[in-house]
């Protein structure tokens, strides 16, 4: 019985050591190549199947984000790259966090990405400061990354501006230092 066990388990680590090579690999494939730090994670999480239109977004799952007409969406805070174009989409929803740390959010096409903070003492919002992002037009799966340095204490939210598509996919992961 515990040779079964051990061989499933064996069996199910080399599973996942060739899932997350091939993903890597995949990635590297399709343009992915050109980031300039490791996005196996993203790259897993954005592989898996999504999770539709939640209604709070949590740190390491993936969803499928329906966007609605940017027209039509009432802006928390001025975007920092608003698009003017009348066929943009947009998307505001909570982000559901457990720990004061660095947050990558990784979306799977164009699109502006921007946190946004609640002031509690003035009841406003303003738009946090990014710490580093990066995209690669080329790759198909990961289409940009925007980092942020946020505190577990406030509230924020995702506010997705600008994309050309109604549909989009998105990663919220930990930095690991």
């Amino acid at each position: 019985m515990h040779t079964v066990i051990k061989t499933y388990f064996v069996a199910c680590l080399l599973c996942l050591t060739t899932m997350s090579t091939t993903l890597a690999h995949d990635g590297q494939e399709n343009g992915c190549n050109g980031y300039d730090r490791e996005i196996n994670t993203e790259l897993l999480l954005l592989s898996e199947r999504a999770a539709v239109m939640p209604t709070s977004l949590a740190v390491g799952k993936s969803y499928e984000l329906i966007l609605n007409p940017q027209s039509e969406e009432t802006m928390l805070a001025e975007p920092h790259r608003l698009s003017l174009d009348d066929a943009s989409f947009a998307v505001i929803l909570p982000l559901s966090l457990s720990t004061s740390a660095k947050y990558r959010i990784s979306v799977s096409s164009e699109s502006w990405v921007d946190v946004v903070k609640r002031i509690k003492e003035t009841a406003t919002y303003e738009v946090v400061p990014s710490t580093d992002f990066s995209g690669r037009f080329e790759c198909k799966t990961l289409r940009k990354l925007v980092e942020y340095d946020l505190n577990h204490d406030d509230t924020y939210y995702l506010q997705l501006t600008g994309s050309p598509t109604s549909k989009i996919q998105i990663v919220i992961t930990v930095v690991k230092a």
